[in-house]
């Protein structure tokens, strides 16, 4: 029984560690805390509520359809997950991922680096270490703005569509274009969500190499695995 009760409390600590950094200041914390709320709720009303209220509109369902069942039953899931995340574990995240991440093992805390600079890898290998963090970010801006340009256009459009499709009265477009809708609703929060939440702490984890030097010290000498290369640096690994 002990055994299980400190597996699970390794698990939890771990986890408060993936969703809370311990490299992000308090600061930096609360805004991307407070950011993602924002993105939780814009993708509630994109993908769930805006659809099916032009659906609703159009009498294409009615409010007793399983369609509106759905969509009610996944906004509640949504909203449930999303206030245990920020009235739950954000007050345990900001208080004590200091102290988790001084709790854990060397083997954990390989495992917390490794899982930061897989994060980082998607952003940052195509980059050498001496472009500045300054032109990763603007190099990032453009083209998060060219995407999400492209992908709202073709929301706006998919919606417009829906409406000429129903006034022809050709119901296979309108749930061709409904699931066209959602998609490319998933698709904006994602850019969203990378541009605004993982660009921003990855840059910041790019600035703050001292996190893995101060493990990567602790390694035997003759530990030779792809990891313990990684983490002398964080600039050497994204390379």
């Amino acid at each position: 029984m002990d055994y299980d009760l400190l597996l699970r409390q390794r698990q939890h600590q771990l986890r408060i560690l993936q969703i809370f950094p311990p490299h992000l200041n308090d600061g930096e914390l609360l805004h991307k805390e407070w950011t993602c709320f924002a993105l939780e709720i814009a993708r509630i009303g994109i993908i769930l509520i805006a659809p099916c209220c032009v659906l609703y509109h159009l009498d294409v369902i009615k409010l007793d359809s399983v369609l509106c069942d759905i969509a009610v039953a996944l906004c509640i899931l949504e909203l449930f997950i999303l206030a245990n995340r920020h009235f739950i574990l954000y007050p345990e995240g900001r208080a004590k991922r200091l102290q988790y991440w001084h709790q854990l093992g060397m083997s954990d805390k390989l495992k917390m680096l490794e899982f930061y600079h897989r994060a980082s890898k998607g952003f940052l290998c195509r980059f050498p270490a001496t472009v500045t963090t300054k032109e990763v970010r603007r190099f990032y801006i453009k083209q998060n703005a060219i995407l999400l340009t492209f992908f709202a256009d073709l929301y706006v459009l998919c919606m417009v569509l829906l409406i000429i499709s129903h006034l022809k009265e050709r119901p296979i477009y309108i749930w061709l274009l409904y699931f066209a809708s959602v998609l490319n609703g998933l698709l904006i929060v994602h850019i969203g969500k990378r541009h605004l939440l993982e660009l921003d702490a990855i840059l910041i984890l790019r600035n703050s190499p001292e996190l893995a030097i101060g493990v990567a010290r602790q390694v035997p000498a003759k530990e030779t695995s792809a990891l313990r290369t990684c983490v002398s640096s964080y600039h050497s690994a994204v390379v």
